[in-house]
């Protein structure tokens, strides 16, 4: 039985590097679109978190305890993210102790971010809320909110100032 024209050209080996050369070209252009929605550092251009607050911050803290006060020499690192990821680190300094943590982006509202925290090395409160607020002076208003291992309620508030 004799091949049909069509038969005959899909069957030829140019057709069928035609058809490798058009998937690789199509890849090629599917990657080029992806990789220039990344900007330098790899992670995505789009972030929630403000550029303003970017960066390693850092302040004494207080927290204000049955008519005791702690002093924490609080560090906040934060960088670029989305809402529900991981944007950052918590370190904590007080009474020859240290408190190690890592904090996701809960929500953004105006110049105020609203942080998860969770302690993930040291004997600090495990989890809490963090709110900063930047100011207009360039410095970050730091407020956190726990619930201590005896159920107590835990404040700590202070004034963090940009390091870089």
């Amino acid at each position: 039985m004799a091949r049909s024209p069509v038969d005959t050209i899909r069957h030829h080996p140019i057709w069928s590097s035609a058809v490798l050369v058009a998937l690789i070209g199509a890849a090629a252009t599917i990657i080029a679109a992806y990789i220039s929605n990344r900007d330098d550092t790899g992670s995505p251009d789009k972030s929630d978190v403000p550029a303003a607050f970017v960066g390693r911050w850092q302040g004494d803290t207080a927290e204000h305890d049955n008519g005791q006060t702690a002093t924490y020499d609080t560090t906040l690192t934060l960088r670029d993210g989305t809402e529900g990821s991981e944007v950052g680190e918590t370190d904590y300094v007080f009474s020859g102790k240290r408190c190690k943590g890592t904090v996701r982006l809960s929500s953004v509202s105006g110049n105020t971010l609203h942080l998860d925290e969770r302690i993930d090395q040291g004997s600090c409160v495990p989890s809490g809320i963090i709110r900063v607020t930047l100011d207009g002076t360039m410095r970050l208003n730091f407020s956190y909110a726990g619930t201590k291992r005896d159920r107590s309620h835990q404040t700590i508030e202070g004034s963090l100032s940009k390091m870089d």
